[in-house]
């Protein structure tokens, strides 16, 4: 059975998933851009040519400090990625955000729209994004045609789960022999 969560940074269950996790967490990512205000100055500022340091940004910073601490904790995070041909301005700035992931601790495989297309044919949530955590509970996460999250639900049914992990797998068997851009942390 699915369950709508409560939405967005720290203190929502939505949130709380990231907090509480006990082994890993996996996301599938295939929105080619996200609407999401409190990231427009670093994005603006990136395509303008100034980047600026997502540690002291105060929306920025508390995913890079949970990812550390997480896989500090030995709980590995990742995520596969699908990337535009050529990438959206949304994806240039996360490539360039990826160094600050990475040395979290995060594992980032990419695969172009092309290379995706007939796994994400087969993606078990449609054309959703979603977290798998500890393989055992998925996150889903609705968008609008714009890129806002517009509902994130949770499931723990086992055909939900069952699909999500064959899914993560083929994803990350795909993205390591298409070997695009693989980027983890030393």
């Amino acid at each position: 059975m699915r369950r709508v969560l409560t939405d967005g940074g720290p203190g929502t269950e939505f949130w709380e998933a990231f907090e509480t996790f006990q082994l890993s967490a996996w996301r599938w990512e295939q929105q080619p851009v996200y609407e999401i205000t409190d990231e427009h100055a670093s994005i603006e500022a990136f395509l303008a040519g100034r980047p600026s340091d997502p540690m002291k940004d105060p929306y920025l910073s508390p995913w890079m400090h949970q990812v550390a601490e997480q896989t500090a904790a030995g709980k590995p995070i990742g995520r596969v990625r699908v990337l535009e041909e050529p990438p959206t301005d949304y994806q240039r700035w996360e490539l360039w955000l990826d160094a600050w992931n990475t040395a979290a601790g995060e594992k980032i495989q990419y695969l172009t729209r092309t290379q995706a297309r007939g796994l994400a044919e087969r993606a078990p949530f449609g054309d959703t994004d979603w977290w798998l955590f500890d393989s055992a509970r998925v996150v889903i996460m609705h968008f609008d045609s714009d890129g806002r999250r517009i509902k994130v639900e949770l499931t723990d049914d086992p055909e939900d789960v069952a699909a999500a992990s064959a899914f993560q797998r083929d994803a990350m068997t795909l993205a390591d022999k298409n070997h695009q851009n693989t980027i983890q942390a030393a």
